[in-house]
């Protein structure tokens, strides 16, 4: 039956549809703690390349810009894969991406990503109520820019 369906689409489209079925089907068989250790890995490998890991972001007023930060998501969604399937230690390592995506996607005005991204700072487990409200904050200026805070 796929045959069928594959014979009138396009070769191209049909080689890119088969090659995401595996894919996906080759990731899903893959026991979550060796999923864990290769999203780590990504990680590791990812932070040689660019020659540094992030510092902590969470932790100051205003993040300086780094190495790492136009690589944040991408680290941040490895490090939350990581740590749902089995490494609780990149929990933190997430919340620092997380954070360090936010701010890069308000710099780089990219106003939506960065709104959605300080909510899900602002909603994250290990977020401490000072970064909690600090993604508050920032949420909260990008969506209403003419509001006066005290």
């Amino acid at each position: 039956m796929l045959d069928s369906i594959f014979s009138t689409m396009h070769a191209e489209t049909a080689y890119l549809f088969r090659h995401a079925l595996l894919r996906d089907a080759a990731y899903q068989l893959q026991l979550p703690g060796d999923r864990a250790r290769l999203h780590a890995l990504a990680i590791d490998i990812i932070e040689s390349v660019l020659g540094a890991s992030a510092p902590d972001a969470h932790g100051e007023d205003e993040p300086e810009l780094h190495v790492v930060d136009p690589y944040a998501l991408e680290l941040m969604d490895h490090a939350a894969v990581s740590a749902r399937e089995g490494s609780s230690a990149h929990s933190m390592r997430e919340l620092d991406y997380l954070y360090r995506a936010a701010k890069w996607a308000h710099r780089q005005s990219h106003l939506p990503l960065a709104a959605a991204l300080f909510a899900r700072v602002s909603g994250h487990s290990r977020a401490l109520p000072a970064l909690r409200l600090k993604a508050s904050l920032a949420e909260f200026r990008r969506r209403y820019p003419a509001a006066v805070l005290p």
